[in-house]
């Protein structure tokens, strides 16, 4: 009856206890990020986003970055893959940018692939992509 009761529970729970990871993932990326104007490269997204954008806010649903994009981690990847939503903004910019990412202490780096385009998969940004690296911000 005990071995029964356990495989329920893990039936019933595991599901749960599988979510804990990425959402530990999730919430290291939480809060206010400045934009590093002299390391974000690529393509003519990347000029936009270093000439207009200064912060970036992440919540638990959404980038801020100018505009506002949904997203989703898939952090048991190697390396670990980002997939915005952009649904607003000029016709070109809309649509699913994949992309990888990478944090290092308080540097989180983000490449993108243009929408159409295949997921990066390194931190060498090329004309069809958007490196973009963030600092968290010390405001407090």
């Amino acid at each position: 009856m005990k071995i029964l009761a356990t495989l329920a529970l893990l039936l019933i729970c595991g599901p749960l206890l599988a979510q804990e990871k990425p959402d530990a993932e999730k919430q290291s990326l939480l809060g206010e990020w400045v934009v590093s104007k002299d390391k974000t490269t690529g393509g003519p997204l990347a000029k936009q986003l270093s000439e207009n954008v200064s912060r970036v806010t992440i919540d638990s649903e959404s980038i801020t970055a100018g505009r506002t994009a949904g997203y989703k981690l898939i952090a048991k990847e190697n390396p670990k893959q980002i997939d915005l939503n952009l649904e607003e903004g000029p016709k070109g910019e809309q649509g699913t940018y994949l992309g990888i990412y990478e944090l290092k202490g308080d540097t989180l780096q983000i490449h993108l692939a243009l929408p159409g385009q295949p997921r990066p998969t390194n931190l060498d940004a090329k004309p069809t992509t958007v490196l973009i690296v963030l600092t968290k911000s010390k405001k407090g």
